[in-house]
């Protein structure tokens, strides 16, 4: 079963603060790593950060 592991993403900009899940679950001692690559091959840093930002709009308006 392995560790269990929540990995969040924190973004700081002038407009304001969000803070997202990005991961959770039993995931074992290399979850950071393996969140890490999968971000670097796959999903890609851009679309981390779109999804982000579309999180802090939408923290903003009912906020």
């Amino acid at each position: 079963m392995g560790g269990y592991s929540l990995i969040t993403v924190l973004l700081k900009t002038d407009k304001g603060i969000v803070e997202m899940k990005y991961d959770e679950g039993y995931r074992g001692s290399g979850a950071l790593k393996s969140a890490a690559d999968f971000l670097s091959q796959y999903v890609g840093y851009a679309s981390l950060i779109c999804r982000t930002l579309i999180e802090l709009q939408d923290s903003l308006s009912t906020g």
